[in-house]
């Protein structure tokens, strides 16, 4: 395409004369399911393995798009594909919270009260 052809098809998209846009048929929103819900798994198990940069902020946008495609899996009767994001929706939700238990945990104010010295026979406990 040359760049006037290009020009011409946003010009026409931005103004609004190409007409409403059509429904997606049951088999688009088959495929889009099961692609989206795919790339998810896959960008959340890689994350989860190379600990990229902003891997946890990820966590709920994961979480919500796999609930939503579950659904639409559920419709369609996919029920190995919503095994597959069940399970990883689990690991989400886990992976999630532990890092919330750790943060808790890190912030936890510990004071010790009494130090046994290590000569005597005096339990520690």
């Amino acid at each position: 395409m040359s760049d006037d052809d290009l020009n011409d098809l946003f010009n026409e998209f931005l103004s609004g004369n190409s007409g409403p846009l059509p429904e997606p048929t049951p088999e688009e929103l088959r495929v889009e399911a099961m692609t989206a819900t795919e790339l998810h798994m896959t960008a959340f198990y890689e994350a989860c393995e190379t600990r990229t940069k902003g891997w946890r902020e990820m966590l709920g946008s994961w979480l919500e798009e796999l609930k939503h495609y579950l659904t639409v899996l559920e419709d369609f009767e996919e029920y190995e594909q919503c095994a597959k994001v069940f399970a990883c929706m689990r690991e989400i939700r886990e992976v999630s919270s532990n890092m919330t238990l750790n943060k808790h945990l890190a912030d936890l104010n510990i004071d010790i009260v009494h130090e046994v010295e290590p000569d005597t026979d005096e339990p520690d406990f």
